[in-house]
């Protein structure tokens, strides 16, 4: 299993190519997360690759996807915004 234990993100992962890479890297052990505008055919790929495949598929709604990004958005502005320091975890 060439991609055990690594996730792949796909996108447009409802049809065509997308659904291809899930169905192929996810024979190939990657647990996956899904993101594609119709959520039916969506959910209806997760529950196959899932059934067929014994990997993890994540399937984030757009609503989640939305909260995310504008939380990065609003990060990303204020990074560049001048005299701002750039966020760096602290080493545990």
């Amino acid at each position: 299993m060439k991609f055990a234990g690594e996730t792949a993100l796909i996108t447009g992962a409802s049809s065509g190519v997308g659904t291809a890479f899930a169905h192929e890297l996810a024979a190939q052990g990657a647990d996956l997360i899904l993101v594609a505008r119709n959520a039916d055919r969506l959910r209806a790929l997760a529950a196959e690759i899932t059934a067929t495949h014994r990997v993890r598929v994540d399937e984030p709604g757009h609503d989640e996807l939305r909260t995310r990004g504008a939380g990065e958005q609003r990060e990303h502005e204020q990074a560049e915004q001048p005299g701002a320091r750039p966020h760096r975890p602290t080493a545990s």
